[in-house]
C-alpha cells in the first residue's frame, strides 16, 4: 500500500478527535485538523515528548502531563522547555525521593516576584521523565501599586491592635479565588502573631489595602512503660540520662530516663503550662523569626523518670507512644522513615499552655504541641493517638508539600491528617471513623456520615461552608474553622474508598461505591501527597488520585472505577465513564459519499480498521504512549504530515476547553439541551440534544467518554477554548451539522482478542 494511498486511514483515525473540539462546527474542525484536505496541516518533524495532557478550571496551563520515556527532559532543563512551550517562568527549589522516582519542584516567578502557592515537579524515574504535576497561571496581569509595604504595615497596626507584625515585608502574587475562578493580585506578605500566640502571614493587596489572604503557620532506643490517659499500659522508645556526653547534660540531673527515642529521633517534653511568648512593648516586632529561638528550647522541660516507667505523665506517654506508632506506620506501610523521610528530629511538647484546647504542628520551628484542654469545662487532654497522628501528618505532610492554609487546600490539608490519623489508629488498636471524639464537648469530625458532625458530604451541598461568609481574620479566631469543617468532603471520599457505600448524594446522584480497602486507599492517598501544589483543591486532588489510581491499576480497573465514583458521590466531578472494552462501526456522510470504519478498544489499546483502495481491510493500531500509530504489516510513515497524522498527538498545552465548575452545573446544562426526543441505538437508549449549528443524540449507557474514545490523542484547535469538553454528554452515537452528518451503529461490548491490536 502506497502512503498515499494512507490519507484514507487518516480521516477515520483522527474523525472521533477532532469531533470533540470543533471550531464554528464539526465539519470545520475535520477541515482545520486536515482529515479532509482542505486546510494544510503544519509538518511537525520533532518528535513530540507528551502524550497527554489535563488542565484544572483555574489556569489555562495543564495540572498534569504525561511524557514519553524517550522525551529529553531532565531536572536541569525542564525550566527552559516551560519557558518555551508555556511562556512562564520556574525555578528549582527542591528534589524528593517518592514512591513512584524522584519528584523535582520548581517555583513560579513573574518578573523575579514570586507567584504565591504555585508549584510544578517533575517526576523522573529511572533517569527517564515521566510526568508533570502542579499549578502554574499564564497571563499575570496585576493592577497598579498604590500602598507601600511602610504604609500598609501601619495600617495593619492600627486596625488590629492586639496583634503583633513583623517589619520584614516581602513582596509576592497572590491568589484569590472566588466562585471556582482565581485572580491574581500584587500583595505584600506581612509576618505576625494574632492573639492567641499563633504565628501568621498575612497578605496585603498593594492596590487596595485590603487583607486578602492570611495563612497561619501553626497546623493544628531503651524500651520504656507506662500509663496512657485511658489508663491502658504502652511500651515506647526512652534515653537512659547516663548515655548523654556530659557536655550535654543538664547539671541537675542525676540519674533516670528521658522520653527521647534515640532510634526514631522522636522526644518529647513538657511546656508545664507555660507555652506563651514573650510580649514587646511597643507591640512591632523586629523579627519574630530571629528573636524567638524555637519555643522548645526556650520552656521545654525534660520529663524525667528514674526507673524507666512513667505512671504519672499520663499526657506525655500518649504523645510519645502515639508519635512512635505514627512513625512505625509510616514506615512500614509506606517506607518513609521519620516526619521528613530523613529520620530528622521532632519534638513534641505536652502541657503547652493552661487552658490550652488544641494542638499542632508548628510549621517554622519544626515541633508538635499538644495542650491539656480545659477540665473545668469538661474538655480532656489533646493527646489521644487518633490527634498525634493528625499531628503528625501534618509535619510529614509539610515537609513534602506546604498547602496554603486557607480555602479548598486548608481544608484537603485538615482532610490528610484526618484520614491518616485514623489510619494509624486502625492499625493499632480498634479504630473507628470519628476524628476527635476522644476528647468531650470538642467538635468531632465523621468520616462516615460528616453530617452527623454537621459537616458536608458533598461538595457545596447540604453543610457547606463558604470561606468569605466572614473576614478572614474572624475565621482564624474561630475554634470550629471552615478549613476543619469542609473536610469532611475528602474525609467521607476516603471512607468511601475504604468501606463502600450505596446512597445519594446532595446532587440526586446515585451512586454505588465498592470498597477498595484501607490498605490501597491509603497507598493511594500517600501516593498523592508528592503531587499535590500549595493550593490545590477538591478538584486537583480528583485529577491526581484518578491519575495516580489509571496508572498503578489501569484504566478499566475496578480501583479506578470506584476512586471516580467516590469522587462523584462526594459531589466533585462526573462518576466513571472512561472504560470500554468491545467495538463499533462509525459512518460519516458527506454529500452522497459515505465512509465507514470499525473502531475496536481494549484498556488502553485502540484500533481502526478500513478498506483500502483495493477493497481489503487494514488496521491502524496503537495504546497509551505510542509515538506511532502503525498500519498492521506496514512500515511506520516518514516523518512530515502524513506521520503527524497517524501519530494524531499534537497536543497544545494552553487554551484548554473550558471545564463546568460544579457536577451541578453540568448536569443543569445538559438537562436544559435534552429535547425530550429518545431513540434506541444497538439496544442502548440515546437522547437528542439540540446545540446552536445541529441536533446530536448519545448515549450515557456506554460507559466511555468521547475524549477516552480517541485515546486522548486530539488536536485542540486554536479556539477551542470556546468548546466544552462535555459538550456531547454522554457518548454520541448520531450528528448533523450543516446538512453533514455521522452514526454509530452495532456497538458491541464484548472482550475483544489481543490480536486485533497487534502490530
Amino acid at each position: 500500500m502506497k502512503y498515499s494511498s494512507l490519507l484514507k486511514f487518516a480521516f477515520a483515525i483522527t474523525l472521533i478527535s477532532v469531533l470533540l473540539f470543533g471550531c464554528k462546527s464539526t465539519m470545520e474542525a475535520l477541515r482545520m485538523s486536515g482529515a479532509l484536505g482542505s486546510k494544510k496541516q503544519k509538518e511537525q518533524t520533532d518528535p513530540p515528548k507528551f502524550y497527554n495532557v489535563d488542565h484544572s478550571s483555574h489556569s489555562d496551563l495543564p495540572t498534569i502531563i504525561d511524557f514519553f520515556p524517550d522525551a529529553d527532559l531532565t531536572k536541569d532543563n525542564f525550566p527552559d522547555w516551560v519557558a518555551k512551550e508555556m511562556k512562564v517562568e520556574i525555578r528549582y527549589v527542591r528534589s524528593a525521593e517518592g514512591p513512584d522516582g524522584n519528584y523535582h519542584y520548581y517555583q513560579q516567578y513573574h518578573h523575579d516576584i514570586e507567584v504565591y502557592g504555585t508549584e510544578y515537579c517533575l517526576l523522573v524515574q529511572e533517569g527517564k521523565p515521566v510526568s508533570a504535576h502542579g499549578l502554574l497561571y499564564q497571563k499575570i496581569s496585576l493592577g497598579k501599586q498604590k500602598f507601600s509595604k511602610n504604609q500598609i504595615v501601619t495600617n495593619l497596626h492600627m486596625k488590629y491592635k492586639n496583634w503583633r507584625f513583623d517589619n520584614q515585608v516581602s513582596k509576592t502574587i497572590f491568589p484569590v479565588v472566588l466562585n471556582g475562578s482565581t485572580r491574581l493580585v500584587s500583595a505584600y506578605m506581612v509576618r505576625g502573631l494574632a492573639p492567641d500566640e499563633e504565628e501568621v502571614e498575612v497578605f496585603v493587596d498593594t492596590e487596595f489595602g485590603n487583607v486578602v489572604g492570611i495563612e497561619e503557620l501553626d497546623i493544628h532506643s531503651e524500651v520504656g512503660s507506662g500509663i496512657r490517659s485511658n489508663g491502658k499500659q504502652a511500651s515506647f522508645g526512652s534515653q537512659d540520662l547516663n548515655d548523654i556526653p556530659l557536655e550535654y547534660r543538664n547539671s541537675n540531673w542525676s540519674s533516670g530516663y528521658r522520653l527521647f527515642d534515640v532510634t526514631r529521633n522522636l522526644h518529647t517534653l513538657s511546656a508545664n503550662n507555660s507555652g506563651k511568648r514573650r510580649k514587646d512593648d511597643d507591640g512591632i516586632l523586629d523579627n519574630i523569626w530571629e528573636d524567638y529561638t524555637p519555643a522548645y528550647q526556650s520552656f521545654g522541660q525534660e520529663i524525667i523518670e528514674t526507673d524507666n516507667y512513667w505512671e504519672e505523665s499520663n499526657e506525655a506517654i500518649d504523645v510519645h507512644w502515639g508519635m512512635q506508632k505514627s512513625y512505625d506506620y509510616f514506615l512500614q506501610n509506606h517506607g518513609r522513615k521519620g516526619y521528613d523521610g530523613a529520620n530528622g528530629y521532632l519534638p513534641a511538647l505536652v502541657n503547652y499552655r493552661k487552658n490550652y484546647r488544641n494542638a499542632a504542628f508548628v510549621r517554622k520551628f519544626k515541633f508538635l504541641k499538644f495542650g491539656d484542654g480545659n477540665p473545668d469545662k469538661g474538655f480532656g487532654p489533646y493527646t489521644s493517638l487518633g490527634i498525634v497522628g493528625h499531628e503528625f501528618t501534618h509535619a510529614l505532610v509539610y515537609s513534602i508539600c506546604k498547602l496554603y492554609s486557607s480555602g479548598e487546600s486548608g481544608s484537603i490539608s485538615e482532610s490528610l491528617a484526618d484520614i491518616f490519623g485514623t489510619t494509624i489508629e486502625f492499625s493499632v488498636e480498634p479504630g473507628d471513623w470519628i476524628h476527635g471524639n476522644e476528647v468531650p464537648t470538642r467538635n468531632p469530625r465523621s468520616l462516615q456520615d460528616p453530617k452527623s458532625t454537621n459537616q458536608p458530604d458533598t461538595y457545596r451541598g447540604d453543610n457547606w461552608r463558604n470561606t468569605l461568609t466572614q473576614s478572614l481574620v474572624e475565621e482564624l479566631n474561630n475554634e470550629d474553622k471552615i478549613k476543619h469543617h469542609n473536610a469532611g468532603i475528602m474525609n467521607h471520599w476516603y471512607y468511601l474508598l475504604c468501606q463502600g457505600a450505596k446512597d445519594k448524594n446532595d446532587n440526586e446522584d446515585h451512586y454505588d461505591i465498592k470498597p477498595i480497602g484501607m490498605k490501597k486507599a491509603a497507598d493511594l492517598v500517600y501516593r498523592t501527597l508528592f503531587r499535590m501544589h500549595p493550593t490545590i483543591d477538591f478538584e486537583g486532588m480528583r485529577k491526581q488520585t484518578t491519575d495516580i489510581a489509571k496508572k498503578l491499576y489501569g484504566k478499566c480497573s475496578i480501583e479506578l472505577k470506584n476512586v471516580t465514583n467516590a469522587w462523584n458521590a462526594v459531589g466533585v466531578g462526573d462518576p466513571f465513564c472512561d472504560c470500554f472494552e468491545g467495538s463499533y462501526v462509525l459512518l460519516v456522510k458527506e454529500g452522497r459519499q459515505t465512509n465507514k470504519a470499525t473502531y475496536y478498544y481494549k484498556g488502553d489499546k485502540s484500533a481502526v480498521e478500513i478498506l483500502d483502495e483495493h477493497g481489503i481491510p487494514r488496521r491502524v493500531v496503537t495504546s497509551a504512549g505510542d509515538r506511532f500509530r502503525h498500519v498492521q504489516g506496514y512500515e511506520d510513515a516518514p516523518a512530515g504530515l502524513l506521520r503527524q497524522m497517524f501519530q494524531g498527538k499534537n497536543f497544545v498545552l494552553t487554551n484548554p476547553p473550558v471545564p463546568y465548575v460544579s457536577r451541578k452545573e453540568f448536569v443543569k446544562k445538559r438537562n436544559k439541551l435534552r429535547t425530550g426526543r429518545t431513540m434506541n441505538v444497538s439496544g442502548y437508549k440515546a437522547f437528542e440534544y439540540k446545540v446552536p449549528d445541529g441536533t446530536f443524540w448519545s448515549t450515557d449507557e456506554v460507559c466511555t467518554s468521547l475524549i477516552e474514545m480517541s485515546n486522548t490523542y486530539a488536536h485542540i484547535g486554536s479556539n477551542s477554548k470556546q468548546n466544552n469538553f462535555r459538550a456531547f454528554y454522554g457518548f454520541p452515537v448520531k450528528m448533523t451539522v450543516d446538512g453533514e452528518s455521522y452514526w454509530i451503529e452495532n456497538i458491541r461490548e464484548y472482550e475483544v482478542p489481543d490480536s486485533y491490536f497487534s502490530r
